[in-house]
């Protein structure tokens, strides 16, 4: 009976990770995409630029509060989180 209970804990938290990497990549992609990458080469801001590699490397946790810290600040609409 905990093995059921464990493979379906799994399976929701694997779901939620999918759901977590897919809404980061929307992110990254209203920073860059939306305009607030201008000239093509984004700001070095350290914080910024491990945001966008823990996110492209399916670490989204820790890169989500970031990315819609500087989306919002910025002005921008932040993607709404499905």
């Amino acid at each position: 009976m905990v093995t059921v209970a464990a493979t379906f804990g799994s399976i929701g938290y694997a779901q939620d990770l999918a759901k977590d990497q897919a809404y980061c990549r929307k992110l990254v992609d209203a920073y860059t995409l939306g305009g607030m990458d201008r000239g093509g080469s984004l700001p070095q801001s350290v914080d910024l630029s491990v945001a966008i590699d823990q996110c492209r490397s399916d670490n989204p946790e820790p890169a989500i509060p970031v990315l819609q810290k500087r989306l919002r600040d910025a002005g921008f609409d932040v993607p709404a989180r499905s």
